[in-house]
């Protein structure tokens, strides 16, 4: 059997979006609260765990995973250049370092999505054609 090439992370990522308009219906359908007030509840928590990112601390999301700020250290790289005067030289520099977010999913969010049965289609979807 012939080996096949994969596609790019980014590639393989699901087409369809559930927006936060959507989102925010279901659960004022499934709550019986109003539109405005789910939608006004969910900014207040989301601008809250900004907060808590910018202040440095890890954010907890129950039943979905841990949110936290890190710092990517200094790197060494290389000057890949521009147009022009600008040429590529591809001298040495350092990457300065910078905060980053990063995302850890929880065991039970790991098991649930594990769990889902992985169809011949959705196989086939992750292959270049």
């Amino acid at each position: 059997m012939a080996r096949r090439k994969l596609k790019s992370l980014a590639s393989r990522r699901p087409k369809k979006v559930v927006s936060n308009t959507q989102l925010t219906k279901s659960v004022a359908k499934s709550t019986g609260f109003t539109y405005v007030d789910v939608d006004y509840v969910i900014d207040e928590y989301l601008k809250k765990v900004k907060l808590e990112l910018l202040d440095r601390k890890c954010v907890r999301i129950n039943h979905v995973g841990l949110v936290y700020p890190l710092v990517r250290p200094p790197r060494p790289g290389k000057n890949m250049g521009g147009y022009g005067d600008n040429g590529s030289n591809y001298e040495p520099l350092e990457i300065q370092p910078k905060w980053i977010v990063r995302f850890l999913a929880s065991k039970s969010l790991t098991l649930d999505v594990g769990g889902v049965m992985v169809t011949k289609r959705d196989l086939n979807n992750i292959y270049e054609k």
